[in-house]
């Protein structure tokens, strides 16, 4: 099948599809790339009638191209600051390039194939060799510009610690005690909390709920500030995160039989930094990551792309493949066909 429509060129000796600083793309290896996906799902991927002589259905197929022009730079880049891939990073990088044509939002059972893991083998497995190979190699060094722009600019570590010098109200703790009674109950309750009666006596004396009465008579119930955010309904999550130690806010609804509770926030604690630098660091761009896509800020709208008019026009602003006029597309967005997922790299929006 050949998605070059209506072209006499296409095939042997057509012109790139693109050039990027003087390294041209194949357009036989886009063309390639896109027939892959069609074949392994032709119910999502194979709607790619074009408009006119001389051009394609452009949104999946200019993806494919933006994102090899973005993996192209990358590439020079690395070849600039001598960043040679090392053999953890081929391997890890052919690991990535045969999961990363399409994503599966949700998860397979424990023990099953998830449908997007079927269409990733079935799209690496029905490239030839030789675009495997170079899908690796780019993704190879990338990796290696990472780790290389990495090592110049800091440790991951300095900017984990400064995320949460900066963000400290993501990483308060609150300690909360409860009280729980029927509504016609609270002024009297709230009587004794204003003559300055233990809140935790007070509540384990007049809970309806022994599980409250069980609670406030143990160590503190501390939860941090983000999960709570998740369990509350807003207005009482909005009390208590601005509230201060010692405050009591509520009264809140507690259940179906018309009983309140009031929440005391018994103290208010920061997690340390040592408890939350390993999911940090899981989580945060690392600083190879973040130096990476500042440089591709600076080069791709410095860069000197052409593109074939068949397969569209460069946008520097940009950094994509814009398709060329008048195509209709009644196929997937370019955001539902990622040839490969590059860091720092998002050819469906402007660099950085």
């Amino acid at each position: 099948m050949a998605l070059v429509l209506g072209l006499s060129a296409c095939g042997v000796g057509q012109p790139p599809a693109a050039t990027v600083n003087g390294a041209d793309i194949s357009a036989d290896r886009v063309d390639e790339i896109v027939e892959a996906y069609v074949s392994a799902d032709a119910e999502t991927y194979g709607q790619f009638d074009g408009v006119g002589d001389d051009t394609l259905s452009m949104d999946p197929v200019t993806n494919v191209l933006s994102s090899l022009i973005g993996q192209v730079l990358q590439s020079e880049l690395a070849a600039e600051r001598d960043a040679v891939p090392t053999e953890e990073e081929r391997t890890q990088a052919e690991d990535e390039i045969r999961t990363s044509f399409v994503q599966e939002e949700t998860p397979a059972a424990e023990g099953e194939t998830s449908p997007s893991d079927a269409i990733n083998t079935e799209i690496f497995e029905s490239l030839s060799q030789d675009t495997r190979d170079y899908l690796i190699d780019l993704r190879a060094d990338a990796l290696a510009l990472t780790r290389v722009v990495g090592e110049e600019t800091g440790s991951t570590d300095e900017a984990a610690r400064a995320y949460y010098d900066e963000n400290p109200e993501l990483f308060r703790v609150l300690c909360l005690r409860l009280l729980a009674v029927a509504e016609p109950d609270l002024p009297a309750i709230q009587d004794r909390l204003d003559a300055d009666e233990d809140f935790g006596e007070v509540s384990a004396e007049v809970s309806i709920d022994p599980q409250i009465v069980e609670s406030v008579q143990g160590p503190p119930q501390c939860t941090a500030i983000g999960q709570l955010q998740q369990q509350l309904e807003p207005t009482a999550f909005g009390e208590l995160a601005a509230g201060a130690e010692g405050d009591v806010v509520g009264p809140f609804a507690y259940d179906a039989e018309g009983n309140v509770v009031l929440v005391e926030l018994q103290a208010v604690q920061t997690t340390p930094f040592e408890e939350v630098r390993d999911l940090l660091l899981q989580q945060l761009p690392s600083a190879g990551d973040q130096a990476v896509a500042a440089l591709l800020e600076e080069e791709v709208p410095e860069a000197d792309v052409t593109i074939d008019p068949k397969f569209g026009t460069w946008s520097p602003a940009q950094g994509v493949v814009v398709p060329p006029g008048g195509a209709d597309d009644p196929a997937p967005t370019a955001e539902d066909l990622p040839p490969v997922e590059i860091e720092g790299v998002d050819p469906a929006a402007p660099p950085g």
